[in-house]
């Protein structure tokens, strides 16, 4: 039932609803992908004692990533604007936002956000093929929103970062 419930108008979200965008700021740049996937999680630790139940858990540490495929002319495109954002090293060195915009006809657009990425790996595999070359990068996200909601909520150190400056 709850699936069904996800349809407005008889319209679902598919792939050509997706618009995604960079921004490490002042550089921003749209690419279309041709896959992107992203996840986060928060894992707690359990302490147990002597029976086979835990006796107390933690909060937990919470981690995301995010991978993305896409032409080599769109990879190169987004590394120039990464290279060029302000800032000391190279474009895997580099933090930036992704905001994963979908919509239909008739429904409410949906806004996701990846904050604090970075590239941690790019890799190409080519192939005697008639397709266009792609290239798919790996990402460290530091936090994920989905529709503007924070799976967690900030820790001491993001309080702090905010009341500093991010120092």
């Amino acid at each position: 039932m709850g699936a069904l419930s996800t349809l407005i108008n008889g319209h679902a979200f598919d792939f050509s609803s997706i618009k995604l965008s960079f921004s490490a700021t002042p550089v921003s740049v749209e690419i279309e992908a041709l896959a992107i996937n992203y996840q986060h999680a928060l894992e707690p630790e359990e302490l147990r004692g002597q029976g086979p139940m835990p006796l107390y858990d933690t909060t937990g540490i919470y981690s995301s990533s995010a991978s993305l495929e896409m032409y080599l002319s769109e990879w190169r495109a987004l590394r120039k604007n990464l290279a060029a954002a302000p800032g000391a090293g190279g474009y895997m060195q580099k933090r930036f936002d992704i905001t994963v915009n979908y919509a239909e006809s008739g429904e409410t657009a949906v806004e996701d956000t990846l904050r604090g990425c970075r590239v941690i790996r790019a890799g190409k595999a080519y192939r005697r093929s008639t397709e266009p070359l792609t290239v798919s990068i790996d990402l460290y996200v530091r936090q994920v929103l989905e529709d503007g909601v924070s799976a967690v909520e900030a820790g001491f150190g993001e309080l702090i970062s905010g009341l500093t400056g991010g120092l």
